[in-house]
């Protein structure tokens, strides 16, 4: 099976990217939210955080108590533990989290689950997670988080338009744009212009060179000669 995933296009150089998000995390969660480390204090992390307590509370009672019962296999306890810093490390990882938290806990507290009449401990965790999802959902998450989706203000419509209006003039330029509005500005004026980035990763070498260009004047005006740029749109 471990031989099988080297079946690709790449071999094991795909591997190599996960090396590379390493060495670029401190980079990323300067620009990316979902790269920074997991907050409390974030609203939509709070059910993630609900079952990082509640399978840290199953495993460490076991082990504190050396169940024989429900002992925790130690491929168990490596993957919870190894997901869990990931996740407590980078917001964006804590689906991964979820989704083994789930049948992990599940699989632990099979027998009570089984069993006609489950321990006290069971029932209150079950009671206790239903009645917080249910003020989650029912009535938290509809107050916090607006029904509108995006916010049209979050997005430089008005630029994007000038550039679709002035598409003649200035759309054979090489232009260089924001990270952040690379997406969008690809969405409204592609295939008449093309984007220097976007949020996607592959562009992280040229966000590192890009920092560096703007803590200098002379730097800047070489970095828009090295590569060619014309046409520069900033917020």
């Amino acid at each position: 099976a471990s031989a099988g995933c080297l079946l690709n296009p790449y071999g094991a150089g795909v591997f190599a990217v996960l090396l590379r998000h390493a060495g670029d995390s401190k980079l990323l969660q300067g620009l990316v939210l979902e790269w920074n480390a997991s907050d409390p204090r974030n609203a939509y992390l709070w059910p993630y955080f609900g079952a990082l307590s509640a399978l840290g509370a199953a495993y460490g009672t076991a082990l504190f108590k050396r169940a024989r019962s429900a002992p925790v296999p130690p491929p168990h306890l490596l993957l919870a533990g190894g997901l869990a810093w990931l996740s407590l490390r980078h917001a964006r990882l804590t689906p991964y989290f979820l989704l083994a938290a789930i049948p992990l806990l599940a699989y632990h507290w099979r027998g009570e689950l089984a069993a006609s009449k489950p321990g006290p401990a069971v029932r209150t965790a079950c009671v206790a997670t239903g009645v917080f999802l249910a003020l989650y959902f029912a009535v938290f998450a509809p107050r916090r988080f607006p029904r509108e989706g995006l916010r049209r203000s979050e997005f430089p419509e008005r630029t994007a338009s000038f550039l679709a209006e002035n598409a003649r003039d200035l759309a054979a330029l090489k232009m260089f744009n924001p990270y952040g509005w690379g997406g969008y500005l690809s969405y409204r004026l592609h295939p008449a212009y093309r984007i220097y980035m976007d949020g996607r990763y592959l562009f992280a070498e040229l966000l590192r060179e890009q920092m560096e260009a703007t803590r200098d004047p002379r730097a800047w005006n070489a970095f828009l000669d090295s590569r060619g740029l014309e046409l520069i749109v900033l917020k």
